[in-house]
């Protein structure tokens, strides 16, 4: 056994375990003593170095941060010495520079404490191994920057691992860590999950917290969450990350039962509705989109739950107009400071989308913003009434498979563009960030070239356990754990365990 030290002896966890074992599994390596969280870092770390330069996923590894957050956690947490990455946007570990992809923040903002988040990850007992890879400000629906250049898909490394929690899925889908936090303010869990054959989860509005730095992001479309490769890994995480910080806006009560304990619970039959084209006026979806959600509809069927054609009553150009109003008024909050009062951005500040959206968020007015704000919240109403009638709506996740590396970019998008890729491209996700109902991403499909092809279930606010069962049920029934990517650990020679 090791000690814990930067430079354990031997790497007693091989490279194939590492990319097939499980957070829930590795922690039960550590709690047998068959392995020791160090030996979990110095493997972790050998993957990183490895793998990071073909996909690019991990802007800032936090090698001493790990090492030494072993001396300050509980070795009885939930999931001692797993380790994760953090998203370079949104929560802050104290220290550790963030950058959030944004020019402006090249040489790094450093913050003086850690976000109530930050610490709900240390009570779960998991250690932070990197910072990973988004678009400036988590803009696009795919990950790259000027900053930080291009990330890539671990199954096909000329395509995009989706956005804004992009580098996040690269490193799981990768292998290099099994669980990784992102965050969704129009489907940016959803998306890369989908993109890259992982589970990604979207709680429900209010279930984890964005103190102590803000009370609500983006109009309280956005939420934090993490994403994984199996269902039970996404649950385990969320359990401890759940749960209010001191003075938040939309408090909502912890579930009745854990998440892990919902995936063992059987779901009942369920009245699903399903749509491959949605909202109304969207673009339709690709062939394999379409394959993706009539496959899982028939598997939903199989297992005895009523289907049928049926999507809430939304049309998509409105969607998107409330959409851009939001995020360009978060966009003027969030740049405003880093440059200089009552001055313009330009090219050393921040990309080209970038500045579009603060020019119309510095045209449109306070009625603008509160307009969109409530007909976001109709929206959502619109959304509660369909889950009163229906359990759950399945939909694709994208219109298409991965998209090519440089499509949705934030240095060629016009306002157009990026009001069209909300239509064309992800259509099917930002509703539930209005509504702030929960959705999964689950890789139930790929193409025949082996991409990954996610679907999305959503249903009503706060059945997210729901979900959760349905989730593991459908695991179950089409498990994806042995489908594994081109760039893996797993293609890694290692000495393995002694």
């Amino acid at each position: 056994m090791t000690t814990q030290s930067d430079t354990p002896p031997y790497a007693a966890l091989s490279m194939q375990e590492l990319g097939t074992l499980d957070a829930v599994a590795l922690r039960g390596l550590i709690r047998s003593g068959q392995i020791t969280p160090d030996e979990v870092l110095h493997t972790v770390f050998q993957a990183m170095e490895a793998l990071n330069p073909a996909i690019n996923a991990v802007v800032q590894p936090m090698k001493t941060q790990a090492y030494a957050e072993l001396r300050h956690i509980d070795p009885e947490a939930a999931l001692y010495g797993v380790p994760y990455l953090l998203k370079d946007l949104g929560p802050s570990y104290a220290g550790v520079p963030t950058r959030m992809a944004c020019m402006a923040l090249k040489d790094g903002f450093f913050p003086g404490e850690d976000s109530h988040l930050t610490h709900r990850f240390r009570t779960l007992g998991m250690v932070p191994a990197g910072k990973s890879a988004t678009p400036e400000f988590g803009l696009t629906a795919t990950t790259d920057s000027v900053l930080h250049g291009q990330t890539r898909n671990p199954w096909d490394v000329t395509r995009s691992p989706g956005g804004s929690s992009g580098g996040s899925a690269s490193a799981v889908a990768a292998g290099i860590v099994p669980v990784a936090h992102g965050n969704d303010g129009g489907g940016s869990i959803r998306i890369p999950a989908a993109a890259c054959g992982l589970v990604g989860f979207k709680c429900s509005r209010g279930l984890l917290s964005w103190a102590p730095e803000l009370g609500e992001c983006w109009g309280a479309l956005a939420t934090n969450g993490v994403l994984t490769r199996t269902v039970r890994d996404s649950a385990a995480a969320l359990d401890g990350l759940c749960g209010t910080g001191l003075g938040d806006p939309y408090p909502f009560p912890r579930p009745p039962l854990p998440f892990s304990t919902e995936i063992c619970r059987a779901t009942g039959r369920l009245k699903i509705g399903y749509a491959l084209q949605w909202p109304a006026g969207a673009a339709p979806a690709s062939e394999d989109c379409r394959n993706a959600v009539m496959h899982t509809a028939r598997l939903l069927e199989g297992m005895g739950h009523h289907v049928e054609e049926a999507a809430p009553d939304l049309h998509c150009d409105e969607v998107a107009d409330i959409f851009m109003t939001i995020v360009a008024a978060q966009v003027i909050v969030t740049l405003g400071p880093l440059i200089s009062p009552a001055g313009m951005p330009d090219e050393r500040h921040a990309e080209k989308l970038t500045r579009l959206l603060w020019e119309k968020g510095q045209r449109e007015t306070g009625a603008h913003y509160a307009g969109a704000l409530n007909r976001m919240h109709l929206l959502g109403r619109a959304m509660a009434r369909f889950f009163e009638r229906y359990d759950v709506l399945l939909t694709p996740v994208m219109t298409t498979p991965p998209a090519k590396l440089g499509a949705y970019s934030l240095q060629q998008m016009e306002l157009d563009d990026y009001a069209a890729m909300l239509g064309t491209f992800i259509p099917y996700t930002p509703p539930f960030n209005m509504a702030g109902s929960p959705a999964v991403s689950l890789p139930l499909y790929a193409t025949e070239h082996g991409l990954p092809v996610g679907v999305q279930l959503g249903a009503g606010t706060g059945r997210d356990g729901l979900l959760f069962r349905l989730a593991a049920r459908l695991e179950e029934a089409a498990p994806w754990h042995t489908r594994v990517p081109a760039v893996h650990v797993s293609r890694l020679e290692t000495t393995g365990r002694h």
